[in-house]
């Protein structure tokens, strides 16, 4: 992990149709967690 870089991070709760929709959008701009209960 690196500290001072300008990766954002996002968590995106959910993986229905939206919650794959962004995931997959994210997925190489920033860093991504996917959390589906």
């Amino acid at each position: 992990m690196e500290f001072g870089g300008s990766n954002k991070r996002v968590v995106v709760v959910g993986g229905g149709a939206a919650g794959s929709l962004i995931a997959r959008t994210l997925q190489f701009g920033a860093d991504l967690v996917l959390i589906d209960p």
